[in-house]
């Protein structure tokens, strides 16, 4: 599972930031444990990857998420 220890600060915002945005449609929300053990720390990529609403997001050093 993905922790605020593993990236920046500005990324551990943007994760918050998504976690709380879910996708409305979805009957079960997941929680923030199973919403972070989806998330992981791409070295080759060199920013933080997430599953969120049926898409990939990457989310830079400096916050800024794109899918």
């Amino acid at each position: 599972m993905l922790t605020e220890k593993d990236v920046t600060p500005a990324q551990w915002d943007s994760l918050m930031n998504l976690y709380t945005r879910q996708c409305k449609e979805s009957a079960n929300p997941k929680t923030l444990n199973q919403f972070l053990d989806g998330a992981w720390n791409s070295p080759l990529l060199g920013c933080v990857m997430v599953p969120w609403c049926g898409m990939q997001i990457g989310i830079e050093t400096d916050g800024y998420t794109h899918s």
